[in-house]
């Protein structure tokens, strides 16, 4: 039943499913179960409400059912927000309220009280409060207060308060305050991890503070701390503009001490790792993009500091990039800051710059002619320039003008491409190129001489190629082999001289070298369709087989090349088979040297000298992008830009296998080397997920890298525990932290943080 009553200008509208009764004396309506009452932007539902015309008030409570269980409780909503009670007392017209055992969510935080009064639309008073993101109406824990205030949409300001864990009160006591309820980035205490190094002693680990300094950017440093005096300090930022640009900016120092001093282990290790990434929105600039990937730190950072499977990472590279095009213009533009660094052998490498300006290919016969390869010559200019500067680490920068060396190099390639006799592709190439030298070891003074030297060369190549398609049937299957021969043949004429072998620079001085080589590559595919359910099928048996060599006959000895043979393909959509070998045609003496004469005229035809293979199995659910209502679009990308940051518990299991076989007999002697390793991970329960990596170097008789995690969900909370139970970084780490909202909603577990290295 549906009724309304007119107030003035406006009206109140309400409704209930057993009856409506009326005290047109005292102005009362009386409604009973399902009851419901709107008035502008308010509605309030219940098993009971009693509206009084006279004072403006609605008095909303349950009903008891059949077993005394006391439901239909009120509910409030106002503006968006609804508010969930044991009983509500509510001025319609002036927004006051007096409610029992309020329970609200505001923007993924949970606000339980006993006695409760509001004020008007916005503000509400709580007496014996309690502020949680469980959504329990138990809550797992909560922050206790006796006073508390409500500013929908904006804060929460609470009085003295205390943590509370399972109904237990714990000793984390606040004075005051503030959390803010706004959907925005906030400021915040990050909590650390605590854990034990085999090392390095107890520790806490990533304790600190997150300021959120706007919308487009932010700050977070994080400190570690060990008992036996080791330290690190973290600073991390993110930023952001929309259609602009986004990137991170890392920088960590540490200090890590093992051992006593005066004993024969004592070492201390200062180190520094900076890493930025920049990235450019497409719609920034059409024409120019700037981007980095910049990762540099000391050649021992990442042993000493490094708590997964990086550590093994024994090399550092950077790339600062800038490319310009111009709008219907063939001209390209790209300049770019490179670093490698070699961890062990502590050697870096900078490239300070190198620029490139290309002008693409151009067809100055496509519209005057109809001969197919005039109408597909093309032309095009290349042209390199770059200053490396080169040294170990500790020396870099002691003496750059002999570290420093650099070179420019112009290329023009003309090319075509026609077809022979209907199938076979043709395509000539004529290359010219230009090195530039800007120092020379003059060998009578036993100095280096600056000046331009330069070497010119002339290329000629030309490969034809063609593919050749078998067809043959079973009863139920049909295959197809595609054979794709290629044979190319590549002269260079002697333009070398003898001062060429003492110029210094970035570029190869031996390409002037004369060159006639007769080059092979026969690629293979083999695919296979069957029926299944009624539907044909494609089945790749062999993705790709090839067999390559070559005939040099400008050097004096071993004209003929070694054979390759590269296999890869893929079975089941689960596992990925590759395999590289290497035979040798020429035959070993009595002393196991390697002679010019060919193993064919033993009848053989060749020694296998190099054979690999890797198998990888891969049985990994897909992972579907993941969805949530909770978030913004910006924090779901992040989500799925960077899932192996977190657990998911959607997945009941995952495995990753690999192993490695290498054979190596460059002549008598051979070595073979093998290695499995394994990752992946496993629901034990609903709530519980352990995961897992390792594996065995079998020419050691050793584990590699070894790690164990286990993942608890906690509803509100999450728990992940790691352990390294072996080698130097032998190690547990515990962290027990509440969850947010989206995770909960994703059925997510953070397993890293981005102090992690």
């Amino acid at each position: 039943m549906l009724l309304s009553e007119s107030l003035g200008t406006e009206s109140i509208t309400y409704f209930a499913s057993d009856s409506i009764i009326y005290d047109l004396k005292n102005e009362k309506v009386f409604l009973y179960k399902d009851a419901q009452v709107h008035y502008k932007n308010t509605e309030v539902n219940a098993g009971f409400i009693l509206i009084d015309f006279t004072t403006n008030i609605i008095v909303a409570k349950g009903i008891q059912d059949s077993i005394k269980n006391y439901v239909q409780k009120p509910i409030l909503k106002e503006n968006g927000n609804i508010y969930y009670a044991d009983t509500i007392r509510y001025n319609y017209k002036s927004k006051k309220a007096k409610i029992k055992k309020l329970l609200t969510e505001e923007d993924g935080g949970y606000l339980h009280g006993q006695e409760i009064k509001k004020e008007n639309e916005k503000i509400y008073y709580l007496k014996n409060g309690q502020y949680t993101t469980c959504s329990l109406g138990e809550p797992h824990f909560y922050i206790n207060a006796k006073k508390l205030k409500l500013i929908t949409g904006e804060k929460i300001i609470s009085g003295p308060a205390n943590l509370v864990l399972n109904d237990i009160p714990t000793p984390l006591f606040i004075p005051f305050g503030i959390f803010p309820l706004e959907n925005t980035r906030s400021s915040g205490f990050i909590l650390p991890t605590y854990g034990e190094s085999a090392n390095l002693g107890y520790n806490l680990r990533g304790l600190g503070y997150h300021f959120s300094i706007n919308d487009n950017i932010n700050l977070s440093i994080t400190g570690d701390i060990y008992t036996r005096g080791s330290w690190r300090l973290n600073m991390f930022s993110e930023y952001k503009k929309r259609y602009k640009f986004s990137g991170a900016f890392k920088i960590n120092l540490a200090n890590t001490k093992i051992g006593e001093i005066g004993r024969n282990d004592y070492s201390l290790s200062k180190d520094f790792k900076i890493t930025w990434t920049h990235k450019q929105s497409s719609k920034a600039h059409p024409n120019n993009q700037f981007s980095a990937s910049v990762n540099l730190g000391t050649s021992s950072y990442m042993r000493n500091n490094s708590y997964n499977a990086d550590y093994l990472t024994n090399t550092l590279t950077s790339n600062v990039s800038f490319q310009r095009n111009w709008d219907n213009k063939p001209y390209n533009l790209s300049i770019n800051l490179r670093h490698n660094q070699n961890t062990i052998t502590k050697q870096v490498d900078l490239t300070i710059p190198e620029l490139t300006f290309t002008i693409n290919r151009i067809f100055p016969f496509q519209n005057k002619t109809s001969q197919d390869w005039l109408k597909n010559l093309g032309i095009n200019y290349n042209t390199n320039t770059k200053n490396i500067l080169s040294a170990p680490d500790s020396l870099l920068f002691k003496d750059i003008s002999a570290n420093l060396e650099g070179g420019l190099q112009h290329s023009i390639p003309i090319s075509t491409s026609f077809n022979l006799l209907k199938y076979i592709n043709v395509s000539p190439t004529m290359r010219y190129n230009e090195k530039w030298f800007f120092k020379k070891f003059n060998e009578e003074s036993n100095d280096t001489l600056s000046g331009i030297w330069a070497i010119r060369e002339f290329q000629y190549s030309t490969q034809f190629n063609t593919k050749i398609y078998g067809f043959f049937n079973t009863q139920k299957k049909q295959f197809r082999h595609v054979l794709t021969p290629s044979i190319s043949y590549n002269y260079k004429p002697d333009w070398s001289k003898e001062e060429f072998a003492n110029l210094i620079g970035i570029y190869s001085t031996s390409t002037a070298n004369k060159q006639s080589r007769l080059s092979f590559n026969l690629n293979n595919n083999l695919e296979m369709k069957i029926q299944d359910q009624g539907e044909e099928k494609k089945i790749k048996l062999i993705e790709n087989l090839s067999i390559s060599g070559y005939y040099d006959n400008t050097v004096e000895n071993f004209k003929m090349g070694q054979f390759d043979i590269n296999l890869r393909t893929k079975l089941f959509d689960k596992i990925d088979f590759k395999s590289r070998s290497t035979i040798d045609p020429y035959k070993l003496n009595e002393d196991n040297i390697r002679i010019d004469e060919f193993l064919l005229k033993s009848g053989k035809i060749g020694r296998l000298t190099n054979f690999q293979f890797d198998v990888g199995l891969d049985l990994t659910n897909p992972q579907k992008k993941k969805e949530s209502h909770l978030v913004n679009e910006e924090e779901l990308d992040y989500i799925n830009e960077n899932i192996d940051n977190f657990v998911d518990f959607s997945v009941p299991w995952s495995l990753k296998f690999y192993y490695n076989f290498s054979y190596y007999k460059p002549t008598i002697e051979s070595e073979i080397t093998q290695s499995i390793n394994f990752n992946g991970d496993l629901n034990i329960t609903e709530k519980w997920k352990v995961g897992f990596r390792s594996g065995y170097d079998l020419k050691n008789k050793d584990f590699t890298y070894t790690s164990i995690d286990i993942y608890r969900d906690l509803h509100c909370w999450e728990m992940t525990f790691n352990w390294i139970p072996m080698g130097f970084h032998r190690s547990y780490n515990l962290v027990i932290r509440v969850k947010s909202a989206i995770l909960q909603d994703l059925k997510l577990t953070k397993k890293r943080d981005f102090y992690d290295y």
